[in-house]
Formats: structure tokens, sequence, C-alpha cells
């Protein structure tokens, strides 16, 4: 990939460095092992390796707005406001990378996908439980009938990846008060599970980041 932006709606490694690295100044870089991204202790200072890929900055910066403790917040778009809800996490998250054209709600989301051609929906030849084993970190992830939201899109996540210590896969995102993350905190990092999050109905790449 060229380091220079190749389109009005995709975004370099470069510039996703520096605006990762803007948002985390005076931070360290993690590992980049799926496992460090679960693990507060793993450190390692961010000269010691290659620039980041997009997806890896995506992910670092999913563990980053994680450990803030933000309360899901129905409506919320950004930290000043209390907190985030699922779809406004994911576009504070992207924004925070530089994707400007990243709409507000699950539902647009989903038709975002969609009309870039990168949307995989869920269904009769695409059942659940493949779609999960076909998730690639950077994904994101939707889901109907969380609840009454009037669309077949009621609820996102981006997909971190799997860990490969204990074999769990993991999404980043807001739920709601009664659900903690494994930070202890709303809008986190949580276990992505087959059954009992509402109807798994599409997944796919974020349009621009490559």
């Amino acid at each position: 990939m060229n380091n220079a932006v190749i389109s009005s709606h995709s975004i370099s490694r470069r510039q996703i460095l520096v605006n990762l690295l803007t948002v985390t100044a005076g931070a360290t870089l993690p590992f980049r092992t799926e496992a460090a991204l679960f693990n507060n202790k793993s450190r390692q200072p961010a000269t010691s390796q290659p620039p980041l890929s997009p997806v890896e900055a995506l992910r670092l910066r999913c563990h980053e707005v994680a450990r803030m403790g933000l309360h899901y917040r129905f409506g919320g778009d950004t930290p000043e406001e209390g907190g985030l809800d699922c779809s406004g996490s994911v576009q504070y998250v992207l924004k925070s990378l530089g994707l400007n054209n990243v709409p507000r709600t699950s539902y647009a989301q989903y038709n975002w996908l969609k009309s870039s051609g990168t949307l995989r929906t869920v269904g009769l030849f695409l059942p659940p439980d493949k779609a999960i084993r076909n998730l690639r970190p950077g994904d994101l992830v939707f889901w109907g009938k969380t609840y009454n939201s009037g669309h077949k899109v009621s609820h996102v996540m981006i997909y971190l990846g799997q860990n490969p210590q204990d074999g769990k896969r993991y999404v980043f995102g807001a739920r709601s008060q009664k659900v903690k993350g494994v930070l202890g905190s709303e809008v986190d990092v949580f276990e992505l599970r087959g059954t009992g999050h509402g109807k798994l109905i599409g997944y796919g790449q974020i349009p621009g980041l490559a």
C-alpha cells in the first residue's frame, strides 16, 4: 500500500499513524500479537517496531478507548457527552483515525458497507456460525432485534480478532448498562458469543480502511 492518501474515501497508513500517535501521545504501543490487545501489562516502545497497519492501528485505538471507562449513552457520539452508544463508538473511533465519512447510525453504517460492496449478509447460505469464523480483524459486525429500533439493523461493533491463548473472539463497542466488558465498562472490549445478543445479520470490511 502506498503511503499517500489514495482517495477521498480512504486513508494512508502514515496518516493513520500520525492520528493514532496524536490521540495516544505519551503512551507506548502494545505488542502486535492478538493476545496483547487483551493484556494490559504487555507493553513495548513504539520505536522498536515497524509502523502499524491500518487495521492494527484501529485495534489499538479501540483498546485505548475501552480504557477510558465510558458509560453507554443512547445517542452519544463523543466522550464529552458522557458516553457513547454502539454506532457512536464506531464513528468516534474511526473519525479519530481520519475516516470522516462514517455514517452515524448502525443502520446507515450497514448501508454504507452495502453500497461500498464490502458487506456480507448472514442468512441461508451464510449461517451465523460460519460468518463468525469468517470474520477478520477490523470488520464491522451487525445485529438486528437487539431492541425495537424500527430498522433491520439495531446494533454494530468492531471485530478485534481471536485471542490465541483461549480461542475466544472479541469485539469493541458499546452495550447497555446491564453488560460490562473485559475492562469493566460499557464502552469496552466484549467477548463475541454466537448466541444471546440479538440476531447476527451481516459483517464486512470498513470502506477506506485498507
